[in-house]
């Protein structure tokens, strides 16, 4: 429990990072949304007189009479899921930094440069693994009933998401091996060994979870301005659990490094 107060502690103290992940996931969506709009109104051409704030109502017919429609927006998701990946990784160390404490801006610059292509490296080995522990997940499950995978599925790709910020937290701040594939392993033990951290940060990714499933529910039921403000809300929320996970990780490794040894 000590390490998610921590971690919330932590968090509190970044609104700075709570308010541009915010902005920058608002971006995103604004950008999809406007997409969709496009999409919509060049494939049904002569038909203006369209409600935006319902579009997104009946988008399962358009995709299905316009499947040049659904092409576009599964290009159009597809690239807003890898943006957001690799700007997450490459604000990574800075976060990590950050939330490690209060330094000058100098030597938060300097180790967060430093701390870069370590993160990028694990990055790499993190997505091997997830790759290897979800085709094992796939392999072991085929028999079995299809919602054990997918209850089982979204679990290990949630842990295998906690490892990397342990990892990324190890190289970053504790001076773990910054380009050995062994430091990737290390963080997945680490957090598997730890009910006490990992069942508190996959709370926290299911909460995201959640929540991006109301939004998208909340847009196909259709936008007014009242549930605009809900989306907007909820979005911040989405964000500032992911800080929190992140922070909590950050934390355990604190307590670890001022923990007296025996």
């Amino acid at each position: 429990m000590s390490r998610l107060i921590g971690g919330l502690r932590r968090t509190l103290g970044a609104p700075g990072w709570w308010l541009g992940g915010w902005l920058w996931m608002a971006a995103v969506a604004g950008l999809i949304g406007w997409q969709i709009q496009m999409l919509t109104v060049a494939a049904l051409k002569s038909f203006d007189a369209l409600d935006t704030s319902r579009m997104l109502f009946g988008v399962v017919d358009v995709l299905r009479d316009h499947p040049a429609v659904g092409a576009g927006l599964a290009t159009s998701a597809i690239a807003s899921l890898v943006l957001g990946a690799i700007t997450w990784t490459l604000l990574s160390p800075l976060l990590i930094v950050r939330l490690a404490g209060p330094r000058p801006w100098s030597e938060l610059g300097g180790r967060a440069l430093s701390g870069l292509l370590p993160v990028l490296v694990q990055s790499v080995w993190h997505l091997l693994l997830r790759a290897l522990l979800m085709a094992i997940v796939v392999v072991s499950v085929m028999a079995a009933p299809p919602i054990v995978l997918w209850i089982l599925g979204p679990l290990v790709w949630m842990l295998c998401g906690v490892a990397q910020d342990a990892t990324r937290v190890a190289v970053v701040e504790h001076g773990a091996a910054p380009w050995s594939v062994r430091s990737t392993v290390q963080g997945l033990g680490r957090v598997v060994r730890r009910p006490g951290l990992l069942i508190p940060c996959l709370l926290l990714s299911l909460g995201q979870v959640v929540i991006m499933g109301t939004i998208l529910w909340m847009a196909l039921a259709g936008l007014t301005t009242g549930s605009l403000w809900g989306v907007r809300l909820l979005s911040a929320l989405s964000v500032g659990l992911g800080l929190w996970r992140v922070a909590t990780v950050v934390e355990d490794a604190a307590q670890d490094a001022t923990a007296p040894s025996e």
